[in-house]
């Protein structure tokens, strides 16, 4: 599922796998969003401030949701 435009409280709990214009992705918690950034955080929001362990871009690809 496609999710950018969504809020983080839309989906109590889970993981989002978020992938770099490189090819790196990485599964983040939901709940370590919803701590740091609050329930009515639009996920694209979220993480546009994430650097990408692989390469250290900010250059988010594709955000999916994982139940």
């Amino acid at each position: 599922m496609r999710c950018e435009g969504r809020r983080l409280g839309h989906f109590r709990g889970g993981t989002l796998r978020i992938t770099c214009g490189c090819g790196h992705s990485g599964d983040v918690p939901v709940l370590a969003l919803v701590s740091r950034h609050g329930q009515e955080a639009r996920v694209g929001d979220a993480v546009a401030t994430m650097r990408c362990s692989g390469c250290g871009a900010r250059r988010v690809k594709e955000i999916r949701w994982l139940s």
